[in-house]
């Protein structure tokens, strides 16, 4: 049985009404390291998968990466575009946070909850695969600050207000996260369609990628 991550129901909408769906288990880890290893952790304690696969979206750092593109550590080889993931605290929200991580870790892209699921997997000596889809450029700031957008996510009805005020009273902000939200929606239709083709792949027990 292979156990499924995303931080948020947002993120795996799309792939929960496929078929492959049925056949996972899609646990929802909340945002940030240490709440997603210790669902993840309760998750294998509950469900004893011989697999995790670490999904949602990712922010970009690799300049040639597009909002919607599918990047797989540790899966099938030869089949999805490889990448590197490198997680931090916050929402990277500027684009010059992005390019400074960039230059320092040479990671393809950013998110928020790998470094936890990967401890989780560890300590269980479960297989972990990691498949993101970007949702923002390398190059694209996202407007909100991290306080704002993690309420948002959490919390959405008490944040409205803040974030309503923030984006009409300023137009770069509002350009950019309008821009966020369209690459969110990228990022989940990649995820809808990619993820029930690497699981086929995985269930099958493709070889993985170095």
């Amino acid at each position: 049985m292979i156990l499924v991550t995303f931080a948020l129901p947002f993120e795996s909408a799309g792939f929960r009404r496929t078929r492959a769906a049925r056949d996972v288990v899609v646990v929802h880890t909340g945002m940030g390291a240490g709440p997603a290893r210790a669902a993840v952790a309760a998750a294998i304690a509950k469900h004893a998968p011989s697999l995790v696969l670490s999904s949602g979206f990712a922010g970009g750092l690799d300049p040639s990466l597009k909002t919607g593109d599918f990047l797989v550590e540790g899966g099938p080889a030869s089949e999805f575009p490889p990448g590197t993931f490198i997680t931090v605290e916050d929402v990277l929200v500027m684009a010059e946070q992005k390019v400074t991580l960039r230059e320092r870790t040479g990671a393809s892209a950013v998110d928020m909850e790998t470094d936890g699921i990967r401890a989780a997997c560890e300590e269980a000596g479960v297989r972990l695969v990691i498949a993101r889809a970007i949702s923002d450029g390398a190059t694209e700031d996202i407007g909100l600050p991290p306080e704002l957008l993690r309420g948002l996510a959490t919390r959405p009805l008490a944040a409205a207000p803040a974030v309503a005020w923030q984006l009409l009273t300023r137009a770069g902000p509002r350009r950019a996260f309008l821009r966020m939200i369209r690459g969110s929606r990228a990022a989940q239709r990649s995820l809808a369609e990619s993820l029930p083709r690497l699981l086929s792949l995985l269930q099958k027990g493709d070889p993985v990628s170095g």
